[in-house]
């Protein structure tokens, strides 16, 4: 794993930009936010072991990240994404888990999407929802898609096609949407500037997809 320093318009990126790394750590999926409101970017990876690590920037004066929470996400790690799912100000992480065992009697290790809330209180990552709908999520991504100021979660799983997870005052309601068959990637963005968040899909081995939100026709 490792961070480069963009050296601007001319210089870009280059072997001699890397500002900080782990040497033989594999990594399966990464995402930046501040979530402590510290005014610095925070870093979760996630590793094969099934943790994932959240990393602080040290007080020297270089880029240095530290180890600073430990989760243990019960499954591999396939996608992970930051968003303020609560609305409390404070970014929730949402992570994309790969089920091995889908006969497993307890729901919460079961379940492959899930969200981890922070408490400043308690100084921990905690689960505050997970779902077991979907059997191998590829891909995950926060946007207020319906214009109502709360975050919703859209889900890729391959075959399965999709799932939006409607934000109701904080409780999820799946919304099914007819995403390509190996949809491997998702992504939010307004492309046509009218104000609502549009969704751009990656598809493996098929042709990829803009889909336009009509809420701002």
């Amino acid at each position: 794993m490792v961070i480069y320093l963009n050296e601007g318009e001319t210089q870009g990126f280059s072997s001699k930009t890397v500002v900080w790394s782990q040497p033989n750590q594999p990594c399966t999926a990464l995402a930046w936010s501040d979530f402590d409101q510290d005014g610095y970017l925070d870093l979760a990876l996630a590793y094969p072991n099934e943790d994932i690590g959240i990393f602080q920037l040290g007080t020297s004066s270089n880029i240095d990240y530290e180890l600073a929470y430990e989760i243990d996400s019960d499954h591999p790690v396939v996608s992970l994404t930051w968003g303020d799912w609560s609305g409390d100000g404070v970014s929730e992480l949402a992570v994309g888990r790969v089920n091995p065992d889908g006969n497993n009697d307890n729901t919460a290790k079961r379940s492959t999407v899930a969200v981890y809330h922070y408490s400043a209180v308690n100084q921990e990552f905690a689960t505050t929802w997970h779902d077991s709908t979907l059997s191998h999520p590829t891909s995950l991504a926060w946007a207020d898609w319906d214009l109502d100021n709360d975050f919703e979660l859209i889900v890729s799983s391959g075959q399965e096609g999709g799932i939006v997870y409607e934000n109701a005052n904080g409780s999820p309601a799946p919304v099914s949407i007819p995403l390509p068959p190996n949809t491997s990637s998702v992504t939010w963005g307004d492309y046509d500037q009218d104000g609502d968040p549009d969704l751009a899909v990656g598809v493996d081995g098929g042709a990829n997809e803009v889909y336009n939100n009509n809420l701002n026709p």
